[in-house]
């Protein structure tokens, strides 16, 4: 029995072999032109369908909205989301034309009222990428007046030329923020895993908040205030005036200058 197995598999592995080697003998050209992908679509937990087709043929859709929200953008999407401080109140999106079409932009508060399981694996002149829809889905914010951020679940948020009096930030999940630019008073919360790379942020005061396994980089140069609860840990990359903590658990924080 186990010998059959083995040579079912040995012939099943040598006619992929095969298979591989004559898509790559017919479509080589274009491969190198254009790009083929491989779509592994799940309907549902019976129903899986796998598409090949030239990358340039991926339902892509982009858009750009006008910005209505205020001093808070709350980021509820497992992609990457990406604010710029400027003048100009504008959303940008791009990626998977159904899941564009699915955000849902209210005020401040971007969602996704469609999840996608689909996966793609992109073989081209660049290489080789395995990338989820989501993955593919990116947003670029653009606005004046955001102090408030919040973002939920296991997207990523990058904040950039970040400049105000004060930054508020609050991650629940596996996401991770990071930011660039400088505040006098930085207020973080993180609950769950994440991670805050908050680094290159030039900030005075910092009070944070840590609640289970997640990690805090912070660059204080005043008065900083820490509480964790749980195995997190919080990192100072620059010396600051005092320090106070208070931690429950088996976290800590560090002093990396």
């Amino acid at each position: 029995m186990i010998r059959n197995l083995l040579i079912i598999a040995g012939a099943s592995f040598v006619l992929t072999l095969g298979c591989a080697a004559g898509v790559a003998a017919l479509a080589g050209p274009t491969l190198m032109k254009e790009g083929w992908t491989i779509t592994l679509d799940d309907d549902d937990a019976r129903d899986r369908h796998i598409n090949l087709q030239s990358a340039e043929t991926l339902p892509t859709l982009n858009r750009t909205l006008a910005w209505s929200g205020g001093d808070l953008l709350h980021v509820d999407v497992p992609c990457d989301v990406e604010y710029v401080q400027g003048p100009a109140g504008k959303i940008e999106v791009s990626g998977p034309k159904d899941l564009v079409e699915g955000l849902k932009i209210a005020g401040g508060v971007i969602t996704l009222d469609r999840r996608s399981d689909r996966e793609s694996l992109t073989v081209d002149r660049m290489g080789i990428r395995v990338l989820s829809d989501a993955e593919r889905l990116k947003i670029v914010v653009t606005a004046p007046g955001v102090r408030k951020f919040e973002l939920d679940g296991s997207g990523d948020l990058t904040i950039r030329d970040f400049d105000q009096p004060e930054l508020s930030v609050s991650l629940s999940g596996s996401g991770e923020v990071s930011a660039r630019g400088r505040t006098t008073r930085l207020v973080l919360n993180s609950t769950g895993s994440g991670a805050a790379r908050l680094e290159d942020l030039k900030t005075k005061d910092a009070v944070v908040a840590l609640a289970g396994s997640g990690e805090a980089d912070i660059a204080p140069s005043g008065a900083v205030k820490v509480s964790i609860s749980g195995s997190g840990d919080v990192n100072l990359e620059t010396e600051a005036a005092s320090v106070v903590a208070e931690t429950s658990g088996s976290g800590s924080v560090r002093h990396n200058y």
